[in-house]
């Protein structure tokens, strides 16, 4: 019996360090809310057109299992297929490209390589719109997620957000990527 109870035991912190915290459940519904309010230009990027568009995280995932059912709903008629990537080699049907923490140190040399492909770039780094990204993730003091948008490099990319999206966003001046 004190086998078993010291076994529980000691999986029970490694099993809650694995589970996403209350914030990433709730960024991983904002990125999927926000594909509703985007416009991409012409499919002209995407592989395949019977390939579903994709959701895609870019480094170390820190959704786990809570980003999953995105692959169950639709956005504007269209299905979504998840990817998680290593590298942005792999990202051709990426229409929604999530880039994580972990890839902090290569975010200009990552926004550069996407020019012109019509991804939508989404990320809770901090500075992350300022910095050339399209929809930053930020927690306020509140602990609610506040959407920051840099519509140039939205538009740049061909992409049109709703208005109805810029109203709840704090739009952002790019710190000019070129």
């Amino acid at each position: 019996m004190f086998l078993l109870l010291s076994a529980l035991l000691a999986a029970t912190p490694l099993s809650l360090a694995e589970e996403p915290s209350r914030e990433y459940v709730l960024k991983a519904a904002y990125v999927y809310r926000i594909t509703q309010f985007v416009a991409w230009p012409a499919e002209e990027g995407i592989v395949r057109e019977e390939t579903p568009p994709g959701v895609c995280i870019l480094g170390e995932d820190p959704f786990g299992q809570t980003i999953d059912y995105i692959e169950e709903k639709q956005s504007r008629g269209r299905r979504f297929s998840l990817f998680r990537l290593e590298t942005l080699d792999s990202s051709k049907n990426c229409r929604v490209l999530f880039i994580s923490a972990s890839e902090k140190g290569s975010l200009d040399e990552i926004l550069s390589d996407l020019d012109g492909r019509g991804t939508l770039t989404i990320s809770d780094l901090k500075g992350f719109a300022r910095a050339g990204g399209m929809i930053g993730l930020v927690v306020n003091r509140q602990g609610k997620v506040d959407l920051e948008v840099n519509l140039a490099a939205a538009e740049k990319a061909g992409i049109q957000i709703s208005a109805k999206l810029l109203e709840l966003s704090r739009i952002i001046e790019d710190k000019g990527r070129g």
